[in-house]
């Protein structure tokens, strides 16, 4: 899989899920925390989002399917994560050893404690 095809994975899953949820531009940038101009980018197969933006996506309800396509998605949820095309992209959203990977997690469990959330470290 070349880096074009996963853009054009992501991004036309990501307009299903838009669609899906009645979301405007807007509104997808306010959950992903960017603007529009990043939105278009990503709508234009020029950019993914980042570890955080993909989480509040998932949290959202964006399927693993909508972010990865199917037969990627297929191998994630079989744990076959070593299986997955280098695509400097999906590595920092797969790799639990990269560091976008790990500062992401860590990212993510400060905002939940922020919260009052208690969450535990899947990386530790």
């Amino acid at each position: 899989m070349t880096k074009d095809q996963a853009l054009e994975i992501f991004s036309s899953g990501l307009e299903k899920f838009r669609h899906r949820k009645g979301y405007t531009m807007d509104q997808l940038g306010k959950i992903i925390g960017c603007g529009r101009a990043n939105i278009h980018k990503i709508k234009e197969r020029k950019n993914f989002t980042s570890m955080e933006g993909l989480y509040y996506l998932v949290e959202d309800g964006m399927t693993l399917e909508e972010i990865f396509g199917t037969e990627l998605a297929a191998k994630l949820r079989n744990g076959q994560a070593k299986d997955v095309p280098y695509v400097p992209e999906y590595k920092q959203l797969v790799d639990m050893d990269s560091p976008e990977f790990r500062a992401g997690v860590e990212k993510i469990l400060k905002e939940l404690e922020a919260k009052g959330l208690k969450a535990v470290n899947p990386l530790k």
